[in-house]
């Protein structure tokens, strides 16, 4: 499987997960319209992506490193954080706002989808630009200006550069391997005729 895209690149072949992929190879000889099964696996995949935010953790399971006070405030705007007349922390202000990690606004959530590759892999991921940055982590810095600028907590704001801490987002771990499983276990049901148990 492989996306290659502006915003994230991953390349996963078949022989890394030897039970799903010899399932999938057994019904793909079988099957004259493989498209039918790679959607439905692809989507099974935009599914478990998807999850992961909700989950805030990698495709292994580790917890997304928090959001820096500084992005907090910035989430907040020209607002401060206040609740019952005192200013809050930054760690108090996101329990508070329920603040979640890269669903401020939903875009790199809701760009994910699944796009068959031919007859013989399906791709998952996002065309977002800096749906790598959330991924890989990074640095970023200015490009003409002296200094990045936002508004955080009714103040301009300007620092020299922005360090993004690795938050993989896109991969395969036990959950896309088991929803790969129970995708393709559907499909051999009738095109294989065995029993309903999945392999």
């Amino acid at each position: 499987m492989t996306i290659d895209r502006p915003g994230i690149q991953l390349r996963m072949q078949w022989q890394g997960l030897e039970r799903a992929a010899s399932t999938l190879s057994a019904l793909m000889a079988r099957v004259a319209h493989r498209g039918v099964i790679l959607r439905a696996v692809g989507e099974a995949l935009v599914t478990t992506t998807k999850l992961r935010f909700e989950k805030q953790q990698s495709p292994d399971g580790q917890a997304w490193q928090s959001l820096a006070p500084i992005t907090l405030l910035a989430r907040a705007g020209d607002r401060p954080f206040k609740k019952d007349g005192r200013t809050l922390t930054a760690a108090a202000a996101r329990r508070s706002t329920g603040a979640k990690i890269l669903l401020d606004r939903g875009h790199l959530w809701g760009s994910i989808h699944a796009q068959l590759q031919g007859d013989a892999a399906v791709a998952v991921g996002s065309n977002l630009v800096y749906g790598r940055i959330h991924q890989l982590g990074g640095t970023v810095v200015p490009k003409t200006a002296r200094a990045l600028a936002f508004r955080a907590g009714g103040k301009l704001i300007l620092i020299k550069k922005s360090v993004i801490p690795a938050r993989p987002w896109l991969g395969f771990g036990p959950e896309e391997t088991r929803a790969v499983e129970a995708t393709v276990a559907q499909f051999l049901v009738p095109g294989l005729g065995r029993t309903t148990e999945v392999l």
